[in-house]
């Protein structure tokens, strides 16, 4: 059900609970397995695309527009003014790890290839590829570009000492063939739950925490969970984010909180 001015809307649709939904620009994306649709805010269906043959399903929007892909998979679509702005298929030997579009619409797609341990490639808000970038010392499982569009951060988990470390590298946008980062950010033994950026900073959302990091590759703030659970969480704000955080891992009761 979605609710506006002029009152409630319910959608009939014939998705199951297990598939994916998500809101933008006011209107309403779901995906599954098999087919994918896009509906206004009055419950039109405004694009429908049948017979898919995903098998993980993996939606990511900035609040204006969507990558829907295949995690594991060939196949990646763009979603922007109520059609596909962008499809990709991979080749042979390749294989979608993650995808994320930054509030410029700039595109960063992370992919296995055989050869190397993965491949990070960059596409303009035109969807022309600007880079990419073949990694053989580290195992990239995502990666975003920063607001500005001068450089992007990789997700690459590592060890410290023995011990589970994950790993920010950033690079910057600049036509050099430098294969070192310009910069790494640790933040620790974490699991990173998402990756992406805003207008202004970059959000890192791990199970304790927040991390903001600016443009340059710098730590900006972070906010501690301080030993609440993490329940839910939406990193689409104009400039803030929304959590929803638990004293019990169990319960259903909770506290809303935005941090700017």
């Amino acid at each position: 059900t979605y609710d506006n001015e002029k009152g409630s809307v319910t959608y009939s649709h014939s998705f199951r609970s297990e598939d994916l939904f998500v809101g933008m620009d006011y209107k309403l994306l779901a995906s599954s397995d098999t087919q994918l649709q896009l509906f206004s805010g009055t419950g039109d269906s405004l694009l429908r695309i049948e017979q898919l043959s995903f098998r993980s399903p993996t939606l990511f929007t900035n609040g204006k527009q969507a990558v829907v892909y295949d995690a594991g998979g060939k196949t990646l679509y763009v979603i922007a003014k109520n059609k596909i702005a962008f499809t990709l298929e991979l080749p042979a030997g390749q294989y979608i790890l993650s995808a994320t579009i930054n509030q410029n619409g700039w595109l960063a797609v992370t992919t296995k290839e055989d050869g190397y341990r993965g491949v990070i490639t960059i596409y303009n808000e035109s969807y022309q590829r600007i880079l990419s970038r073949r990694l053989s010392d580290y195992y990239p499982v995502s990666a975003t570009v920063t607001p500005d569009c001068r450089g992007y951060y990789i997700l690459a988990p590592s060890q410290s000492e023995g011990v589970f470390d994950s790993r920010l590298l950033y690079f910057a946008i600049d036509g050099s063939e430098d294969t070192a980062p310009k910069s790494q950010l640790s933040v620790g033994d974490n699991v990173v739950l998402s990756l992406s950026s805003s207008n202004t900073r970059t959000w890192v959302l791990t199970d304790t925490g927040l991390f903001t990091l600016i443009s340059s590759g710098e730590l900006a703030a972070r906010y501690d969970f301080q030993g609440s659970y993490l329940k839910r969480a939406s990193l689409n704000g104009s400039e803030f984010a929304t959590l929803l955080l638990s004293p019990s891992q169990s319960g259903n009761t909770g506290t809303l909180v935005t941090v700017d």
